[in-house]
């Protein structure tokens, strides 16, 4: 093609001479460029012995199905999805629109760009979509299946690809592939007895590892064979673990995303599950309340962030709190939180550049803990501690500041055991500082078998193997004891603490408890579950603490209320006549 030629072909069709350019600079046919887009469809039909747990599919976005089943004979949980099949011609359009897309589209390279929000991100897709069908003659057929072909190039181009279905069910806690020739599984919250459940989606070799550097790439950061692991947030806020081909994993390509819920778990709602009791929450809720330390354990996918971030809604509207996280899960109501992310880098200083193999730029939970110190917190929220962060956070909270976190242990006493060892190396003399530690579990119900999370003990540490348990779960009749607000009080050794700090009588702190407990009866009959409206409750319920208290400064009807005069010296003595007073009484002496 002669240049004029070239110039009367872009100004007749633009985007026909820009997708003959690619092929000319390619050096590859129109026919060999669009075998290299394949489409991964997933409806493969469940197995005939397969028994339905549910009578009626799942409807995911976009109109997708999904259907969970059993096979009776293995015991083994399906999850299976049902995506629009194309024809061949359908196909062929499909190919024809994302091969030009790829070329014509001007997106910012990564997903979470302020500049294109999901809603304009789709409407753009959709608009170059049209365009592209009219220019590239596939109008015909575009006009006839749009609804499926914009589906598949929207899920190919900016959402998850093959797994875009699972990242839409919000009842899908995990979502995992292992490695090369297996398929995808997943824990459903619904059907959580089952554990793991099998889907119907497999991907090829290639396939999987570019879904797992297309997710490290939407999480801003790379995955590759000089850097084989990744761990980030993608822009749904989930939490995503990948490995690199044979790099280090025997399995080759692996795939880990944590599903976060979009509203966290008030209060109210674990109260309705039964997590835990009415007394339990009141009595945690005075301890927070007085700024003490909370420990939950657990062991993995027991909880622990769940409990961590319901309880922060409890703190006052006017507290200064402060999160420091490896990723930001935890999600507080209170206008003045001050939240923290550790930054990781893969730049590695060489041997004349410092230390060698030292981190370039990486800023750790433990800075942050240092740094949090210097912005006065009132409270102070870590994620989870893991290793090196507990003595820090041990030296903040031995300043008076209050305190939650999260850490793995199976009771109180292998928590106890854990931040004693040398790898943690936590003084035994401030393990007392710990006003309480939650256990909280995923258990079977003893009642219906489901798996259900319950806070089986709540514990109190006087000193090494010295453990005060306050309030216990028992499972035969699942039921939490004690339920008497004054034995709780006599029992707790912080609620005598906090008696004793702030002259409280034993009738205050009981009253306090009641207080609080009918508070939370009143919330959860009104149906108050929402993050939105609990963080709105507790808001008014402080309010009117401090509208009872500003009363009381009140003046009685009747009596005129004098203002008060602070009487100044007429003269003020000025520095340089106190530095001669001073310089005077050291000659006389």
């Amino acid at each position: 093609m002669k240049a004029s030629e070239l110039l009367g072909a872009i100004a007749a069709s633009p985007l026909k001479a820009v997708g003959w350019l690619v092929s000319k600079v390619t050096g590859m046919s129109d026919e060999m460029d669009l075998d290299l887009f394949t489409l991964v469809t997933t409806s493969k039909p469940l197995p005939p012995n397969a028994k339905l747990l549910e009578p009626v599919p799942r409807i995911l976005p976009n109109g997708v199905k999904a259907w969970v089943a059993i096979i009776p004979e293995e015991g083994k949980g399906l999850y299976y999805v049902e995506e629009p099949t194309l024809s061949e011609e359908e196909l062929r359009a499909y190919k024809t629109l994302i091969a030009r897309l790829q070329y014509v589209t001007k997106l910012e390279p990564r997903m979470g760009v302020e500049a294109y929000t999901p809603e304009a991100l789709e409407a753009y897709i959709v608009e170059k979509a049209r365009e592209v069908s009219e220019e590239f003659e596939v109008a015909g057929i575009y006009g006839l299946t749009k609804d499926k072909l914009v589906y598949y190039v929207k899920r190919d181009l900016i959402g998850y690809g093959p797994i875009n279905p699972l990242m839409g069910d919000e009842e899908l806690e995990d979502i995992l592939i292992v490695g090369y020739d297996k398929a995808f599984i997943v824990l459903d919250r619904r059907w959580a007895e089952l554990d793991w459940l099998e889907t119907n989606i497999t991907l090829s070799h290639d396939q999987l590892d570019q879904l797992a550097r297309r997710l490290a790439l939407m999480g801003k950061s790379t995955l590759s064979v000089a850097f084989p692991t990744v761990m980030c947030m993608i822009p749904t806020h989930d939490r995503v673990t990948a490995t690199y081909r044979y790099e280090v994993s025997p399995n080759g390509t692996s795939i880990s995303i944590r599903k976060f819920r979009k509203e966290p778990i008030t209060i109210p709602q674990l109260l309705e599950q039964s997590v835990m009791s009415l007394q339990m929450v009141a009595y945690l809720w005075e301890i927070i309340e007085d700024k003490g330390v909370i420990f939950v354990v657990g062991l993995p996918g027991g909880g622990k962030t769940t409990l961590c971030n319901a309880l922060s809604l409890m703190l006052k509207p006017q507290f200064h709190p402060v999160t420091i996280e490896d990723f930001p899960e935890l999600n507080l109501p209170q206008e003045n939180r001050h939240s923290l992310t550790a930054r990781y880098s893969k730049a590695i200083r060489g041997e004349g550049g410092g230390k060698r193999g030292e981190q370039v730029g990486e800023v750790s939970q433990v800075d942050l803990l240092r740094q949090s110190l210097r912005i006065r917190p009132d409270f102070l929220i870590v994620g989870e501690i893991l290793t090196e962060e507990a003595p820090v956070m041990f030296q903040a909270i031995n300043t008076g500041l209050g305190g939650a976190t999260s850490f793995h242990a199976t009771d109180v006493h292998a928590a106890v055991t854990r931040l004693m060892e040398k790898t943690i190396g936590v003084d035994p003399a401030m393990l007392s500082m710990i006003d309480a530690v939650i256990t909280v579990k995923r258990v079977k119900h003893p009642l219906t078998g489901e798996m259900v999370r319950r806070v089986p003990s709540i514990d109190e540490i006087k000193g090494v193997n010295d453990y005060n348990n306050v309030f216990t779960w028992t499972p035969s009749i699942d039921r939490f004891t004690p339920t008497d607000t004054r034995a709780i009080a006599k029992q707790s050794f912080a609620l005598q603490k906090i008696k004793t700090r702030r002259g409280l009588t034993e009738e205050q702190i009981v009253g306090e408890l009641n207080e609080k407990i009918h508070f939370l009866e009143d919330v959860s009959a009104r149906h108050l579950e929402r993050f939105s409206e609990f963080s709105g409750a507790i808001k008014s319920f402080y309010a009117a603490k401090a509208r009872t208290v500003a009363s009381k400064t009140e003046p009685a009807a009747g009596v005129e209320e004098k203002p008060t005069i602070v009487e100044l010296p007429l003269k003020t003595e000025s520095v340089e006549d106190r530095l001669l007073k001073r310089l005077q009484t050291r000659e006389r002496a």
